[in-house]
């Protein structure tokens, strides 16, 4: 993970520097703010890279639940500075429309020099294609490692080749004799960023409160149905899952029949067979608690019963729950 993270700092540095030197060269305006715009992904692969790191470390005294929601932290953090960009584009963009429409020059053909403008169309081709590549390269190894940081960092690398696209577009309006495409395309762009924008922050802020993950649930449940267990295990309900960093903590009732109920060997084999097999079963699943109930206290809408297995009604008798973290 943290391979891609610096090879895309070492990339933002080589296409700010060109992008400035040719955007200074050939008095592009569009192509110095995109330079800009490279600068400020350092500052997102900074983040990225405390956050997959911190967010790595095991459990320990301090953190008995691990470091896990700081890659949350991380990704707002990052959500954060794309947001930013998408209101800068968009402002920018709205006033530099507004000028030209004013002074009458939105269809004004221009003059620009060839070599000047041959250089800034290659270069930004060269951040497009490339930003692209990475922002690929940086979503396949976030969802290998099913890291979020690392997928929110794909989105600002994707902003970064879009907003190439815009002084690609601005260039080509100038030597065709339409301005005012820059802007437009802007507009355009920012509109396309912000809608990526809202997924981060909703996907960065649901982790954050611990909110209920609906895939992982249903994986945990398909793997929980796929296994014939035991004739003592009757059926699972009121299975939690949530989030933690790249990996999953998981919580449910795994409900007995009643004639094994009272044996104390029963229960402890009971759990720690079950967490040893989910936990092998869903490698993204780190910590497993597992719950005994008697069947009557199941409320069966939520209840995941294993292939060939069949409900049992028992009449209604109190038992205490024991509890296995």
């Amino acid at each position: 993970m943290e391979q891609v993270t610096v090879a895309g700092s070492v990339l933002n540095i080589a296409l700010a520097g060109m992008k400035t030197f040719v955007g200074l060269t050939t008095r592009s305006p569009a192509m110095v703010a995109d330079a800009a715009h490279s600068l400020s992904d350092l500052l997102s692969d900074a983040v990225t890279l405390w956050a997959v790191k911190l967010g790595g470390r095991p459990a320990d005294g301090a953190m008995p639940f691990g470091y896990g929601k700081y890659e949350a932290i991380g990704s707002i953090a990052v959500a954060v500075f794309l947001t930013a960009g998408v209101v800068g584009v968009a402002v920018n963009s709205a006033l530099a429309l507004r000028v030209m429409l004013q002074s009458g020059v939105a269809m004004a053909a221009g003059e620009p020099r060839l070599l000047g403008v041959v250089a800034a169309l290659a270069t930004a081709s060269v951040s497009i294609a490339s930003k692209e590549a990475l922002a690929r390269w940086t979503e396949r190894v976030a969802t290998r490692h099913n890291s979020l940081p690392l997928k929110v960092n794909a989105v600002h690398h994707r902003s970064d080749a879009l907003s190439s696209v815009i002084a690609l577009f601005g260039i080509g309006g100038s030597l065709l004799g339409f301005p005012c495409l820059d802007p437009v395309s802007g507009l355009a762009v920012a509109g396309l960023i912000g809608m990526m924008t809202v997924d981060v922050w909703r996907e960065a802020f649901m982790t954050l409160v611990d909110a209920a993950d609906a895939k992982a649930t249903e994986e945990v449940t398909r793997c929980l149905k796929s296994r014939v267990w035991p004739d003592y295990i009757d059926h699972f309900s009121d299975i939690r899952v949530r989030r933690m960093g790249n990996k999953f903590h998981v919580d449910f009732w795994a409900v007995l029949r009643d004639e094994q109920w009272n044996s104390g060997r029963v229960a402890i084999q009971s759990m720690e067979q079950i967490r040893s097999y989910l936990r092998t079963a869903m490698p993204d699943v780190s910590d497993v608690t597992v719950q005994l109930k008697y069947p009557a206290y199941v409320d069966t809408k939520d209840s995941c019963i294993p292939t060939s297995k069949v409900q049992l009604q028992y009449p209604t008798l109190t038992y205490p729950s024991l509890t296995y973290g």
